[in-house]
């Protein structure tokens, strides 16, 4: 090799080292608000998500909150919105379109979402997003959401991509959620009055990280009746032993 190669591959290699140091390094994470305009029998839109800053991966992370917060919003999926800004307003008019139709409507329409960093390493970034509408009826609905990021691409990483063996965490969290809810092992996994599909445990879809290990989170309706409320499971590290592929 001649000294004109191998002075290219030095600046080669130099390129992709600061490449690399700039993705897992460069995010900062902070919280915007977005709200709706305050006024007399309007609907009511509360908003704070992080907001990322500093290169692609940043870009890719505040994409990820964008479609997130448009689809909490979308109340009739008959448009599709570009930014949360255009989602709110359109949130607003459609209550004002309700309330022209429906003049003695006495719900006025809200909806609250807030998210936080959960937890950050050089390697994952896990984000916990709290949800709440209205929009008539007896009552709201709640929802507990994580999103779980590559740190240095901004994929959002599949919860079996997290574990070297899915299976195994699930045998894991099933002896835990029986543990907790007083569910024999020989005993149906419904006979305490939970209704899991076909009497089979599931994960639920919301799993995320935070300082002592994973979170899993079953929504309501999502196992049980609305009146039983969010029902929350978590994992320590220490359990999780060499399972886990990003911590």
């Amino acid at each position: 090799m001649t000294f004109i190669q191998m002075k290219k591959y030095y600046f080669l290699f130099l390129a992709i080292l600061a490449f690399i140091s700039c993705n897992s390094d460069g995010i900062k994470l902070t919280t915007e608000a977005i709200n709706s305009k305050s006024c007399k029998d309007c609907a009511k839109v509360s908003i704070n998500l992080p907001k990322a800053t500093g290169n692609f991966v940043a870009d890719s992370i505040n994409q990820h909150l964008n479609d997130y917060a448009i689809q909490v919003l979308n109340y009739t999926e008959e448009h599709t919105s570009e930014s949360i800004k255009q989602e709110v307003e359109n949130f607003v008019s459609e209550y004002q379109k309700m309330k022209k139709d429906f003049p003695d409507m006495a719900a006025v329409w809200e909806a609250t979402i807030d998210g936080n960093v959960s937890y950050q390493t050089e390697d994952l970034i896990s984000l916990q997003l709290d949800s709440y509408v209205y929009t008539g009826g007896a009552h709201g609905y709640g929802a507990v959401s994580y999103m779980n990021i590559d740190a240095k691409t901004g994929a959002l990483l599949e919860t079996k991509d997290l574990f070297t063996d899915f299976s195994a965490f699930k045998v894991l969290v099933e002896k835990k959620f029986r543990q907790i809810h007083n569910i024999p092992e020989k005993e149906s996994i419904n006979s305490t009055g939970f209704m899991f599909d076909n009497d089979v445990f599931e994960l639920p879809q919301n799993i995320g990280y935070n300082e002592k290990g994973i979170v899993l989170i079953y929504n309501p309706y999502d196992i049980a009746a609305y009146a039983e409320g969010m029902i929350k499971i978590e994992i320590p590290f220490d359990d999780l032993q060499n399972n886990l592929i990003i911590k």
